[in-house]
């Protein structure tokens, strides 16, 4: 058995990329703007930087502030931990109304959150396509 879980993305999942989502869209806004492309390029270069127009430098300067307020906001966000439900964490705590089959509702001990298990075993459709 391997540590890979291949299912769909768990709600800690989905909150960590939500948690990121603001220093990604600063960092895509940053790239959005051509004018803010062009300064950054124009200040790769020592020589080009010095023929930088007040309008690019005042361009780079805000765009680098608002990236660095973001980035600081997300540093400042306390750290939740973070884990994948694999199936040493999960527990039978009941049957599924769902499924005909006897399916079974497992519940993670690390983080609580609880998903149909459809097994093969129980003759269930979905556990079958699961396998295949």
């Amino acid at each position: 058995m391997n540590d890979f879980d291949f299912a769909e993305p768990s709600p800690a999942d989905l909150a960590a990329i939500e948690a990121e989502w603001p220093q990604v869209q600063a960092d895509l806004d940053l790239l959005a703007d051509p004018d803010v492309i062009d300064a950054l390029v124009d200040g790769l270069a020592v020589a080009e930087l010095a023929a930088m127009t007040g309008l690019d430098r005042r361009r780079l300067r805000r765009a680098t502030a608002h990236t660095l307020r973001v980035v600081a906001e997300f540093a400042a966000r306390p750290v939740t931990p973070h884990h994948i439900c694999r199936d040493v964490y999960l527990l039978e705590t009941g049957m599924t109304d769902d499924c005909q089959y006897g399916c079974k509702v497992m519940t993670c001990t690390k983080c609580g959150s609880q998903r149909v298990w459809h097994r093969d075993v129980y003759g269930c459709p979905l556990g079958r396509q699961a396998v295949a």
